[in-house]
């Protein structure tokens, strides 16, 4: 019987517990071995160079002041007085064109930036033209 092991062999058993990977990183910070550095871009495959961040730079180039179109304010109040005149909240005037209350508050505001699209919806939800100043129902 020498072909025989007779060495105790156990299933299931659980290796020895070392120190984690938590527990490593933590000592490795108090001892001040840990450097870290931030990574631009990292995982993109943007090929304007190690550490580049092309947005940033136009911005750095660019010496204007650019001003962002916004809702003009003969807009934000004809849309305050159609929604008035149905008798609706802002909160309900958005359910109606499928958007956040915030929205519709940033039109009445005239701190949105104009979008068609919302513009239509609101006009269609509303039943009044807002975007020509004239007061007439929509057509349908």
């Amino acid at each position: 019987m020498e072909g025989q092991d007779w060495a105790e062999v156990r299933l299931n058993a659980r290796p020895k517990r070392g120190e984690s990977k938590a527990s490593q990183f933590n000592a490795a910070l108090r001892e001040g071995n840990l450097m870290s550095e931030k990574r631009f871009g990292a995982g993109t495959n943007k090929k304007d160079g190690p550490g580049a961040v092309p947005s940033a730079r136009k911005l750095d180039e660019e010496h204007e002041a650019h001003h962002i179109q916004t809702v003009p304010l003969s807009l934000a109040r004809r849309i305050q007085q159609a929604r008035q005149q149905k008798g609706w909240t802002q909160a309900q005037l958005a359910q109606a064109i499928g958007e956040k209350p915030k929205v519709v508050n940033d039109y009445e505001r005239s701190a949105a930036i104009p979008n068609p699209q919302q513009i239509t919806r609101m006009e269609r939800a509303l039943g009044v033209r807002l975007r020509d100043g004239k007061a007439h129902p929509a057509k349908k």
